[in-house]
C-alpha cells in the first residue's frame, strides 16, 4: 500500500468515527488540533491570525500535562500555529504527543531542516507532514527565491528519507485557492507530484466565515451571524483547471482533493460547472450540505488553552477543566443540537469540512 493510499485508509478511519462519536453522542473527540502559537515567521496578507503574543498563552509544560491528562490514548494530534517549528519546546511536545498517540504536522516549511526530518523519522506516530504552497515560488507568502529552492530540496530529501527508512509517513502539500492563483494551479501541481512526489495535493477554497478556526475568540451568537463567502470571478476557469488536475490523477494515480471534499478530483468523471455553482456562492445554504459531524470528533485547543469545537467560540479552558467536562459542557450541547437541528449554521459558510447532501 502506497502513502498515498494510507492517507485515504486514515481518513476513512477518522470518517467512521465521526458517524459512530454522533449516533452515541457519550464518546470524547478523536481528533486534537494544538495551536501552539498564533505567532509566525512570515507575515502573509491573507492570514486570519491574529499574530500577537498571547499572555495567556499555553507553554511546553501546559500542552505536556494536557497530553498526559486529557487527550485519550490512539487519538489523533494536530499541531498547528502560527508556525508550529518555532515554537520553544515543540520537539518534546512532539516526542510526548507520539507516545500514544498519532500526530500530523501544518507548517509554512520554512524552518525544515534535517535535525526536524531526524525527529519526525524517529517517531513511528507520526503520520502526516502538510507544507503550505500556493503559488509557484510562494510568492504570495513573501517566499524569497532562495527559501523556494531550499524548501523544494527540503521536501525532495524528506521523501528519499521516508522510502529509505520505509516509512508510512505521507507528505501532503495545501494549496488556498484565489482567483489570482488559478492560472498556475495546474502547473504547481505537477511540481508537487513530480518534483516534490508528495503523496497528497489539498486544494482548499476560501473559507466563507472569519469564525472558523481561528485564533481570535468569538462570541457563540456570531456563529449564527450571515457571513458572505468570497465570489469567484473566474469560477468556470477554475473548474477547467480542476479537470485538468483530475485527468492527470486519473492517468497517473496521484491524489489531489478539494476541500470542501465535494468535487471528486480522483475519478474519470468530468466536473460540470453548473453542478457545483452553488460552492461559489456568497451565502450559505443548508440544503447544500449534509449534517456536519465534526463537532463530534474534533476540537481545537488554542494559544490560551481555550477549547473551540471548529468555530472560535470557546467552550472550556484545559488549563481550568477537565476535557469531559468542556466537551460535555452546556455550551458545547448547545452548539451540536443546534448543528443536529439544523444540519450546519451560517457560521459554515464554505467551510473545509461540508460534505454535499
Amino acid at each position: 500500500m502506497n502513502n498515498a493510499a494510507l492517507a485515504q485508509k486514515f481518513y476513512d478511519k477518522n470518517s467512521d468515527y465521526s458517524k459512530l462519536a454522533f449516533e452515541k453522542g457519550n464518546l470524547l473527540p478523536h481528533r486534537y488540533v494544538f495551536v501552539l502559537t498564533n505567532l509566525c515567521n512570515l507575515k502573509c496578507s491573507f492570514c486570519f491570525q491574529e499574530r500577537k503574543k498571547n499572555p495567556e498563552r499555553m507553554f511546553a509544560s501546559d500542552w505536556i500535562k494536557f497530553i498526559e491528562d486529557g487527550v485519550p490514548d490512539n487519538s489523533r494530534i494536530t499541531l498547528t500555529g502560527g508556525e508550529p517549528l518555532a515554537y520553544k519546546g515543540f520537539n518534546e511536545i512532539f516526542v510526548k504527543a507520539n507516545k500514544k498517540n498519532y500526530t500530523n504536522i501544518i507548517t509554512n516549511g520554512t524552518l525544515l531542516n534535517e535535525k526536524f526530518f531526524e525527529l519526525f523519522l524517529n517517531e513511528n506516530n507520526f503520520k502526516v507532514l502538510s507544507v503550505s504552497i500556493d503559488t509557484i515560488g510562494n510568492v504570495n507568502r513573501d517566499f524569497k527565491i532562495d527559501q523556494w529552492k531550499k524548501l523544494l530540496n527540503d521536501l525532495k530529501f524528506f521523501k528519499k528519507k521516508i522510502s529509505e527508512k520505509k516509512r508510512d509517513i505521507v507528505i501532503n502539500i495545501k494549496t488556498v485557492i484565489t482567483d489570482e492563483n488559478i492560472k498556475e494551479i495546474v502547473d504547481l501541481n505537477k511540481i508537487v507530484t513530480e518534483e516534490i512526489e508528495a503523496d497528497t495535493h489539498d486544494l482548499m477554497l476560501l473559507k466563507g466565515a472569519e469564525i472558523q478556526h481561528s485564533d481570535v475568540i468569538h462570541d457563540y451568537t456570531d456563529a449564527h451571524k450571515e457571513y458572505k463567502a468570497y465570489k469567484y470571478q473566474n469560477f468556470n476557469f477554475l473548474i477547467d483547471q480542476l479537470n485538468i488536475i483530475r485527468e492527470r490523477n486519473y492517468k497517473l494515480n496521484t491524489k489531489a482533493f478539494l476541500h470542501p471534499n465535494i468535487i471528486p478530483l480522483n475519478t474519470n468523471q468530468i466536473i460540470e460547472v453548473e453542478k457545483y455553482k452553488y460552492l461559489n456562492e456568497e451565502d450559505h445554504n443548508p440544503k447544500n450540505f449534509k449534517t456536519c459531524l465534526s463537532p463530534w470528533t474534533s476540537v481545537h485547543i488554542n494559544v490560551d488553552g481555550n477549547v473551540i469545537p471548529c468555530m472560535a467560540f470557546p467552550i472550556g479552558n484545559v488549563k481550568k477543566q477537565n476535557l469531559k467536562d468542556i466537551f460535555f459542557s452546556d455550551k458545547s450541547e448547545t452548539f451540536k443540537n443546534d448543528i443536529k437541528k439544523c444540519g450546519t449554521l451560517p457560521g459554515c459558510n464554505r467551510c473545509g469540512w461540508l460534505k454535499s447532501s
